[in-house]
């Protein structure tokens, strides 16, 4: 495996042994999903971890294979969304608009005290 340049020697040794490891717990990986696994482990990374900082249920960092998985998990489940639901998701939701009722002296009461005073202090 080539590393990039900017990788330790000492590093490297341990990504690899890494690697072998975490190959033979992921049996079932695709050949994509190794493919990327390769490229990120000879970035300096190790399988054990992912860019994104995705955790698991109990707050530890999922490992890289299981974050690919949950990524393409997520963008299953996004992809069956309506357009309306996919907008709702990204927090694009469009409420009805608020009517605001017209100005009136009644609706909010500031005693003329505490008027007389703000106002002093403000329109200096």
């Amino acid at each position: 495996m080539k590393f990039h340049k900017n990788v330790s020697v000492d590093c490297q040794k341990m990504l690899i042994k890494e690697l072998k490891e975490y190959e033979k717990t992921f049996t079932d990986m695709t050949r994509e999903e190794k493919h990327l696994l390769h490229m990120w482990v000879r970035n300096g990374n190790s399988p054990y971890d992912n860019g994104d900082y995705v955790c698991d249920d109990s707050g530890y960092p999922m490992d890289y294979v299981s974050t690919l998985r949950f990524w393409a998990d997520i963008q299953e489940y996004y992809d069956s969304l309506s357009e309306e639901e996919q907008r709702e998701f990204r927090g694009e939701t469009v409420h009805e608009p608020i009517e605001i009722p017209e100005r009136s002296d009644d609706v909010f009461f500031i005693p003329e005290d505490l008027k007389k005073k703000v106002e002093s202090e403000v329109l200096l």
